[in-house]
């Protein structure tokens, strides 16, 4: 296993995580971004897709710019999330990164008046997560936004982090959503 926390709850897990990744250096990522990127761009799932949904990542999780950008270079559909109350999430459609403004919790975000992209157009859907298990069991922040969006969505999702990261013992609940692959900087890994 990735980790080594006594009597593992969630708390716990991200406590632990959060110890880890402070650990972490801009230049010592940017290799493990470079991998995690090639692999991402690799999968069948993406390259079949007309249409993503990711993140925007802050430092120290893997870096999604360079995945946005790509997706747009490859003309697809982009569409990364907008937090609404009741810890929703909507899908806008983006075109290029640079309009984003800081939105919930200071991550960039997109503006309400942008176009949605419903759920069930969305071909491939990267999501984050402080943790990810073998099994697709995934561990986020604790506000559940992904939760509720994973359980209406049909498509291709996948988590990334970093491979220390991976394998954890995750305690899992009714409303918790598994991905269906989780792509580190050691690989790819499905579910």
């Amino acid at each position: 296993m990735a980790m080594n926390v006594p009597s593992p709850d969630k708390k716990a897990l991200r406590r632990y995580f959060a110890q880890k990744t402070a650990q972490l250096s801009a230049a010592g990522t940017q290799e493990g971004d470079a991998r995690i990127f090639d692999y991402l761009v690799s999968l069948p799932e993406y390259m079949r897709a007309a249409s993503v949904f990711t993140y925007i990542s802050v430092f120290p999780e893997p870096d999604t710019r360079r995945f946005i950008d790509r997706a747009l270079k490859d003309g697809k559909c982009v569409a990364v999330p907008l937090c609404l109350p009741g810890n929703q999430i909507q899908a806008k459609i983006i075109h290029s990164i640079s309009g984003l403004k800081s939105g919930v919790f200071g991550i960039p975000s997109p503006g309400a008046a942008l176009p949605t992209l419903a759920c069930g157009d969305i071909g491939l859907a990267v999501v984050p997560g402080v943790c990810f298990g073998e099994n697709g069991e995934r561990l986020g922040r604790g506000g559940g936004y992904y939760d509720r969006f994973l359980a209406g969505f049909s498509g291709f999702s996948v988590g990334l982090c970093w491979t220390f990261a991976f394998q954890a013992e995750i305690p899992e609940q009714a409303h918790d959503a598994r991905v269906r692959a989780v792509v580190t900087d050691g690989g790819i890994f499905r579910v």
